[in-house]
């Protein structure tokens, strides 16, 4: 999939202290951020890449699907024609892509393999996969104390005759 170039402007009121976590989280990951801009765009884009990587979601591959997925929720992106130059450049890219797809035999629209995220940035995409081995640890984890925790009510229900 190609680069696509920010189209989108979003505001949002939000706590400040997820802000600044997100902040230190981008520092110890050694991609500091530069703006406010760089903070949300780099926990959006992570929370969408580990989501896909799980196999919870597909990315969303157009910038027209993304418009008519975003319209249902009322949302008004670009006010005042604000990333409108960007917005066309993605459209285009769309159709370029789709016109692509159809010389390779490929369905209209979609790329050969959608459960992978498409990075916007190698550090964040580092992040990101540092980020889903530490969810499968922590579930491992999760998940072998869980299974001790079952095996000590097992023997308690269950007695031994060492255990009177």
């Amino acid at each position: 999939m190609s680069r696509r170039e920010r189209d989108a402007l979003v505001e949002t009121w939000i706590d400040r202290r997820y802000l600044a976590t997100v902040a230190l989280i981008m520092v110890k990951e050694e991609i500091p951020p530069v703006s406010v801009s760089d903070i949300v765009r780099t926990a959006i884009e992570t929370v969408v890449n580990i989501s896909v990587m799980k196999g919870g979601i597909e990315l969303v591959q157009t910038t027209e699907e993304a418009s008519r997925i975003l319209q249902r929720f009322k949302v008004n992106l670009n006010r005042g024609d604000k990333g409108k130059r960007n917005l066309m450049q993605n459209l285009q890219t769309d159709m370029n892509e789709a016109e692509a797809s159809v010389g390779l035999g490929m369905k209209v629209g979609r790329q050969q393999d959608l459960t992978r995220p498409v990075p916007s940035d190698d550090k964040v995409h580092a992040l990101t996969q540092k980020s889903v081995g530490d969810l499968q640890m922590k579930v491992e984890w999760d998940e072998k104390k869980e299974q001790e925790k079952l095996e000590e009510l097992k023997e308690m229900e269950n007695p031994t005759f060492d255990d009177v």
